[in-house]
């Protein structure tokens, strides 16, 4: 007999590629969606799209969640976005009496969802990461600000993708920002402010252990917050040292994201994790590297071996055309022909 799976979050492109990769591997796959028009909901190999509040309302979401998982058998549960992952972390007790997920201790995701955490377990590790500060009250924001000096990286701890993110060039810029945002249970930190190139690494972990990952290289100029429009293949040995590290450290169950830096001289900094599937988890499946799957066998308490995708450095990938459109509307008179010729 099949296995079934619910999967969340149908607009993310790793939930479609777990509704791929899962119901050609022979499983069958639900998803939960807030829109009939999302992405995953849509696919062909969905055998149910389930409607569901939004994600943003927890105490709904978590109750359709339940009536969902007390009305079928379902053997795995995957939580994409990372609001479910938070939502899913912390009554995870109700989601394990119905059926089974790969997620970590709810302190590791904390650690892993909050970047002021982050930085501090990069910094026990030796992992280098751009000169942070974490200020706990207005003064304090001045003084770091001072610091740092012009522009800084302005980011609220659980901040996802480019919202809670702002480079500052003025301290006006900064006060306006802290204003806006007076939550002290998600208060911000600073950062020095380094241009670059993003390298964003997949990966997929069991039991503390790293057992698969692939790296990809995003161009300054193609950066407009949560996925790019097209990446590179990467090949960095220094990565995979460092991020082996730090599930380690987590004990890291599940897959998880990670954010680098490509500093002028090809200095890698750590920028934040993110305790879910990568965005670019479609990437890695396309040359073989199949994480759902993997996450799969990580459930089921069958041991993976370390696997890498057998695919060279340097080589193009297009996220996907919405990516290029918004891309693209941001300065269509210099991108147009970058657009068509890809």
């Amino acid at each position: 007999m099949s296995k079934r799976i619910l999967v969340s979050s149908a607009g993310w492109h790793a939930a479609l590629c777990c509704v791929e990769s899962l119901s050609r591997n022979g499983w069958t796959v639900d998803i939960l969606t807030t829109s009939r028009w999302m992405p995953a909901a849509l696919s062909r190999r969905t055998t149910n799209a389930i409607l569901t509040p939004a994600e943003t309302d927890a105490a709904s979401y978590m109750q359709k969640l339940e009536e969902t998982l007390s009305a079928a058998t379902y053997d795995l549960f995957i939580p994409i976005s990372d609001l479910v992952v938070e939502h899913a972390s912390q009554p995870s007790q109700m989601i394990r009496s119905y059926t089974r997920m790969v997620l970590p201790e709810r302190s590791s995701i904390t650690a892993a969802d909050d970047k002021g955490l982050t930085m501090e377990l990069a910094a026990k590790l030796g992992i280098p990461c751009p000169e942070t500060l974490l200020p706990s009250s207005i003064a304090e924001v001045d003084a770091s600000v001072e610091k740092l000096g012009m522009p800084c990286v302005v980011k609220l701890r659980r901040g996802s993708g480019s919202a809670g993110v702002l480079i500052a060039h003025t301290a006006a810029e900064v006060a306006e920002f802290v204003e806006a945002r007076q939550d002290k249970s998600d208060w911000l930190i600073l950062q020095a402010y380094r241009p670059g190139a993003l390298v964003g690494v997949a990966a997929v972990c069991q039991q503390g252990r790293l057992i698969a990952s692939q790296s990809f290289r995003a161009e300054d100029r193609h950066l407009i917050g949560g996925s790019v429009p097209y990446v590179t293949s990467a090949d960095a040995p220094k990565i995979s040292e460092r991020i082996a590290a730090i599930v380690e450290a987590l004990h890291w169950e599940g897959p998880l994201d990670f954010d680098f830096l490509e500093a002028e001289g090809g200095e890698l900094l750590l920028i934040e994790l993110n305790p879910r599937f990568s965005g670019t988890t479609t990437l890695p499946y396309r040359i073989g590297l199949d994480m759902p799957r993997m996450l799969v066998d990580c459930a089921f308490g069958r041991t993976a071996n370390p696997k890498t995708a057998n695919v060279s450095a340097g080589q193009r990938f297009r996220t996907g055309l919405e990516y290029e459109l918004i891309w693209w509307g941001r300065d269509p008179i210099r991108r147009t022909f970058e657009l068509v010729a890809n």
